[in-house]
């Protein structure tokens, strides 16, 4: 009985998260809103661009958190925010290099592939079927890329609920 009536309490009290303010970030200087990723303990290295966007995907997320009814503490919640954003950029970052070749390879046009191929300019019934390989690598790679971040998503909904569970059943 008492076990019931303190788990009560604890659904009714869930731990406070703020969501960060919503700011006009392009008003803003550099200086604070470095100082504001700061004070909210996220890392501020990188360009103004990537700045913004950490603050924003923060918001974003902790809304997101919350609207699930998460029952995360703000560190908790900013640790798992962290986590993410460090498999999103490995992730990408992974799936970039070969477009990057594969941009830079068509970029040299036509008359260029035969010769990377190891044939003349004039071989481009192979440069055109090895250009369509690669464009469907390239494919190939987009999709495992989005296959891997919806895994790592449905991962860390599932962690969550895993963790609300225990929260419930102290």
């Amino acid at each position: 009985r008492q076990q019931e009536q303190q788990q009560r309490q604890r659904q009714r009290q869930p731990p406070k998260v703020e969501v960060p303010a919503k700011l006009v970030l392009h008003m803003m200087k550099d200086k604070e809103l470095r100082g504001k990723l700061q004070s909210l303990g996220l890392p501020t290295d990188g360009q103004r661009k990537e700045l913004e966007e950490r603050y924003s995907s923060y918001r974003r997320f902790i809304q997101a958190k919350l609207d699930e009814g998460s029952c995360l503490t703000q560190t908790e919640l900013r640790i798992a925010f962290l986590r993410q954003q460090k498999h999103l950029a490995t992730a990408l970052r992974t799936a970039a290099a070969p477009i990057t070749n594969t941009l830079t390879f068509l970029a040299s046009g036509p008359s260029g592939w035969g010769s990377k191929l190891g044939g003349s300019g004039r071989d481009s019934a192979a440069a055109a079927s090895s250009h369509a390989a690669l464009i469907a690598d390239t494919k190939r790679r987009k999709e495992e890329q989005r296959r891997l971040q919806q895994q790592q998503q449905q991962k860390e909904q599932e962690q969550q609920q895993q963790h609300q569970h225990q929260h419930h059943h102290h």
